[in-house]
């Protein structure tokens, strides 16, 4: 073997360590920001499941005169029926948004960890391109970051995919 194809063999070496561990970085740091939730969002239903509520108990607490004056037994049960529904899903959805709340912060922490993990990718590529260049190589590296997202998307729970 010789001293240019050894050099060839390290320099593709090193590059191959080079994209292994940015894409094992990025997979990290996009599976740590995998959830996050919108303010707005959550407001909108806080304030969605409290009128449900506010109608239901206006609803309970005037049910005798709702029954007799407008509506049928049978239509009521079917408003409270609908409300009682509508009040779950608010349920749900603020049980979904706290365990989202617990993440919210990871979205912005993908960018502050993924940012080095770039930078120091870039300055390696560039000494690889620089060594490669010198030396009539013709070794070049491509970080594919759709690969990072398939692996990510292998990763994630089912409901992510």
């Amino acid at each position: 073997m010789s001293a240019n194809e050894k050099l060839i063999k390290s320099v593709e070496e090193y590059r191959n360590i080079v994209l292994n561990n940015a894409e094992s970085n990025s997979l990290t740091n996009m599976a740590d920001a995998l959830v996050t939730t919108s303010a707005e969002i959550d407001k909108f239903s806080t304030w969605a499941l409290g009128g449900c509520a506010a109608v239901a108990g206006l609803i309970i607490a005037n049910i005798d005169k709702l029954g007799k004056n407008h509506f049928e037994t049978s239509d009521v049960k079917v408003m409270l029926m609908l409300l009682t529904i509508s009040i779950l899903c608010g349920f749900s959805q603020k049980f979904l948004a706290v365990s989202c709340t617990f993440h919210l912060k990871i979205k912005e922490e993908l960018h502050s960890r993924l940012e080095p993990v770039m930078s120091s990718f870039d300055e390696t590529e560039e000494e690889i391109n620089k060594i490669s260049n010198e030396h009539n190589l013709g070794i070049n590296i491509n970080f594919d970051f759709e690969k990072i997202i398939l692996k990510f998307v292998k990763i994630s729970p089912y409901y992510v995919r």
